[in-house]
């Protein structure tokens, strides 16, 4: 029977990024859901890794990033945890995309990536918890 759900615990480490896309690559392939499904969540999840990893814990000290990604239905749905410091990126304003670059605040374009590459985004936090819902839905 093929798997339906992949979990994965990432250490809060740019290294990690390469396991993470050989997973969702396998699972993919696994499930034979469209390549460009698979690159656009790992393009979102890279981001907010990234993200979570460069501003999540000022201490430096060691965290981790649970991560699951399950297909029902249509849709695969991920759920993205960390412990890092509160942080809704659904909170975060827009870039001002029609300003030229020299005059484009830094920031912000990687959440206007995630959001634009799925299809819903919902933050929740609990207790110490940041907890990221993705979905995205597929037309096989």
């Amino acid at each position: 029977m093929t798997s339906t759900k992949i979990s994965l615990r990432l250490k809060t480490e740019l290294s990690e990024l390469n396991r993470l896309s050989v997973a969702l690559n396998q699972f993919g392939a696994t499930l034979k859901l469209p390549p460009v499904i698979i690159f656009k969540i790992n393009l979102a999840l890279e981001e907010l890794i990234c993200n979570i990893i460069s501003y999540g814990h000022p201490e430096n000290r060691f965290h981790q990033i649970d991560l699951s990604v399950e297909f029902k239905t249509n849709a695969l749905i991920i759920h993205l945890n960390d412990d890092g410091i509160p942080f809704n990126p659904l909170n975060a304003p827009c870039p001002d995309l029609a300003c030229g670059l020299k005059n484009r605040k830094i920031g912000g374009l990687g959440i206007q990536l995630v959001k634009s590459v799925m299809d819903e985004v919902c933050y929740q936090r609990y207790g110490n918890i940041n907890s990221l819902t993705l979905k995205k839905y597929i037309n096989k």
